[in-house]
């Protein structure tokens, strides 16, 4: 594995995050973009000098700051201005060996109201499977730890997921209730961390927001529901 520290850019070179009592300096801006292609939400990544994963979230009316801590637990946090005269970190390699996984997801991509949203994840060793299919399981690993949060087209956080891989896969749903999930897509912020490495992935899906009609299915596009189970037509 290799942890680099690098120069943070000019917007974020003031600031450090603030969260439960303690300050973390940022080191690394790993990218900025969209939550998503239909979201007005611009969204940063990085990591603070100590390790920690940061997500920032920006609109014209809010800014929200979440912080994945050592021990994979998200706390609220938000950005502050340094008072004091800070040097610019320099670049350090660390260089230890460790495996390197692959990781596929899947999802059920359009989900009604008083039905379930279920996401998977899929861990492999990248040296024995580096493949897109996601029915494979050769090369799997278990034991990878996944966190994850629903942000819903406000960019409030409606649902969070911890847990581990087993047997090679990992899934997590929620029951998305009638009337307090409005219409629209959402997005899943996913960390995946393995021998003290972190993935980060992103998923996205859409909320009908109404019951599912008699006779539908909550199931992934493609997929049809037979004695209550999501199976390929």
């Amino acid at each position: 594995m290799v942890l680099g520290i690098f120069t943070v850019n000019f917007a974020f070179a003031e600031q450090v995050i603030f969260s439960e009592g303690k300050e973390y300096e940022i080191a690394e801006i790993a990218k900025e973009y969209k939550i998503s292609r239909h979201s007005q939400i611009l969204k940063t990544e990085g990591f603070t000098t100590t390790g920690e994963m940061f997500f920032l979230r920006v609109s014209p009316n809010f800014e929200k700051v979440m912080l994945l801590d050592r021990n994979g637990h998200w706390q609220k946090a938000e950005l502050r201005d340094i008072t004091v005269e800070k040097l610019e970190p320099a670049n350090s390699v660390i260089v230890s060996e460790s495996t390197e996984i692959h990781i596929l997801l899947d999802q059920y991509e359009r989900v009604y109201n008083k039905a379930e949203y279920k996401f998977f994840v899929k861990t492999f060793d990248s040296t024995m499977y580096s493949g897109n299919n996601f029915q494979n399981f050769e090369g799997k690993i278990s034991g990878a730890k996944v966190s994850a949060i629903i942000i819903d087209p406000n960019g409030e956080i409606k649902a969070d997921f911890e847990g581990f891989v087993e047997n090679g896969l990992f899934e997590g749903s929620v029951l998305v209730p009638e009337n307090l999930w409005q219409r629209g897509w959402y997005t899943v912020d996913i960390i995946i961390e393995f021998e003290g490495k972190f993935y980060p992935q992103q998923l996205s899906f859409y909320v009908f927001g109404a019951p599912v009609p008699d006779g539908g299915s909550s199931c992934p596009v493609g997929q049809t529901k037979v004695n209550g189970v999501c199976v390929i037509i």
